[in-house]
């Protein structure tokens, strides 16, 4: 909570010198760094926030509150999280649910969080002109939903090490804690569901996660 305090903090004055800045082209070069600034603050809220999580499971108290909902919202919401990113990095998100079609039980903002870490991770590995793509089914009680890119893939014999804490593709690969899909695992396994992956090299990687029907 002190660091989050501090982050911002840092956020506050860095909004305080946009709001300085000439609003001719003298500012566009300070309004350049404060946008840094705020993906910055943000990149490290959520690692914080996946810290706190670790931290939650470690001691058996990470906290869900699943009630029924529709998957297709809470999609459609963390598409727009990526909107921006997806464009600059020109891979189209979409999603193939149709709104209401799949009732299922979960926890809305935990939902969101598995959300934005599977498409985090979906984009980092697609390459330009590449795609991902949402979609969902209903498979006896539960509700199945699926992230997949048309990235690099995995290799089959480290699908199930994806899910490990601490745990990266790329060796030296520091464009995150190798946290988000350990956490992803937790989440979903919390609100009674599963989640593994599959894929093929070259071609594609789906991430697959299931929810108890509502």
């Amino acid at each position: 909570h002190d660091l989050r305090n501090l982050l911002g903090g840092i956020l506050f004055s860095a909004e305080l010198l946009a709001r300085q800045a000439p609003t001719d082209g003298a500012g566009a070069s300070t309004r350049a760094n404060v946008d840094r600034i705020r993906r910055y603050t943000a990149r490290m809220n959520r690692m914080i926030g996946d810290l706190l999580d670790v931290t939650s499971i470690d001691a058996g108290r990470l906290s869900v509150t699943p009630t029924p909902g529709d998957p297709a919202v809470a999609v459609v919401e963390a598409i727009e999280l990526f909107k921006v990113g997806a464009a600059e990095a020109r891979v189209s998100v979409v999603s193939q649910l149709v709104p209401g079609s799949l009732p299922a039980r979960f926890d809305h903002d935990r939902m969101l969080q598995v959300l934005a870490n599977l498409l985090a991770n979906a984009l980092k590995f697609t390459p330009a002109g590449g795609r991902v793509v949402i979609t969902g089914e209903r498979v006896g009680d539960q509700v199945r939903l699926a992230v997949t890119d048309t990235g690099a893939g995995v290799p089959e014999h480290l699908l199930e090490r994806i899910f490990e804490r601490f745990w990266q593709v790329g060796e030296h690969d520091s464009r995150g804690m190798g946290l988000g899909l350990f956490i992803s695992r937790s989440l979903i396994e919390a609100q009674g569901g599963k989640i593994w992956a599959e894929s093929r090299l070259s071609e594609y990687c789906t991430i697959y996660f299931t929810l108890p029907a509502a």
